[in-house]
């Protein structure tokens, strides 16, 4: 019987960036699977395909599509009925070939759990987040939002039969242990031997495209500088921000000798801001990449 898996991705990249290092020893293990990548709004859809690397990776592993149609976004009533029809389509595939459902929340409202419903034992739940839950960082947000330290809401989940978590503390954990799920731990997705040799292979075929980046490995100091926002930061207090820190993160970076420092933004970053503080700090040994940090960090000594 063929195996279609099809993953329904959060709005946002993090869970394509999640999914994927799994799915890559799951296609190596098992060519034939059939794999299909569903986005729900057109942003994600461009998000994605902006994103050259990991659009490039979904092309490999399977396909990507809007789920319904992406040409009835001015016509709300027909794409409603469309999103029906493809959920039906859906249901009556799974009479005929075995379908194994991953989502991160995105099958918890209605109409998309009668996916569940029609396929309970194949519908997976994987943690968002590809370090798996930080105690910290939540009890950081409840400092900065004035909440009890030990504050946690977090919606259960309910549309699937087994959970996929990369630590201990996910917090859906103790709602599925009372519900009887099954539960399975593996490694945090980055941060396995596979996904790492994968970007390795990589990073030596955008290495041969990239000439500016060969001549600078060869005699400079690399390194990889992971800019985030320029925004207040939770786990810091209110005296200081992610601009600020940039800035006197670059004055210190000037006094390494012989240096260059690759930076690559987080995809909501803002560039043209981004360029601009570069600009501002007067350093011409610095280079903006869109590539994954994952490819990146096999040129530098160290990463920020």
């Amino acid at each position: 019987m063929k195996k279609n898996i099809f993953i329904f991705l959060n709005n946002e990249l993090t869970s394509l960036d999640t999914i994927i290092p799994f799915l890559i020893e799951l296609k190596a293990v098992n060519p034939q699977l059939n794999i299909n990548f569903f986005a729900f709004n057109k942003k994600t859809m461009n998000t994605i395909e902006s994103n050259f690397f990991l659009y490039g990776i979904t092309n490999e592993l399977g396909n990507l599509s809007r789920f319904g149609s992406a040409s009835l976004d001015s016509y709300p009533i027909l794409r409603r009925l469309v999103v029906v029809l493809s959920l039906i389509k859906l249901i009556m595939q799974g009479l005929f070939q075995k379908n194994v459902y991953i989502h991160f929340k995105g099958l918890e409202a209605f109409p998309f759990n009668l996916l569940y419903f029609t396929n309970k034992k194949n519908c997976y739940l994987f943690e968002a987040n590809p370090w798996g839950h930080a105690n910290a960082l939540s009890r950081a947000y409840n400092i900065n939002a004035d909440r009890p330290l030990d504050y946690e809401y977090h919606p259960i989940m309910r549309a699937c039969s087994t959970l996929v978590s990369y630590s201990n503390n996910w917090p859906q954990l103790k709602s599925a242990k009372l519900a009887g799920k099954n539960i399975y731990y593996i490694e945090p997705p980055r941060s396995r031997k596979e996904w790492l040799d994968y970007c390795k292979r990589k990073s030596q075929e955008y290495l041969a495209s990239q000439t500016w980046l060969q001549e600078k490995i060869k005699t400079k100091k690399m390194i990889l500088y992971l800019f985030g926002t320029t925004g207040p930061i939770v786990t810091l207090d209110n005296s200081t921000n992610g601009r600020e820190l940039f800035l006197k993160t670059l004055e210190h970076l000037k006094k390494i000798e012989n240096a260059f420092i690759i930076i690559k933004p987080h995809p909501n970053a803002d560039l043209k801001e981004l360029a601009e503080l570069i600009k501002q700090a007067e350093m011409d040994n610095i280079e903006i990449s869109l590539m994954h940090p994952s490819v990146l960090a096999n040129y530098c000594s160290f990463s920020i």
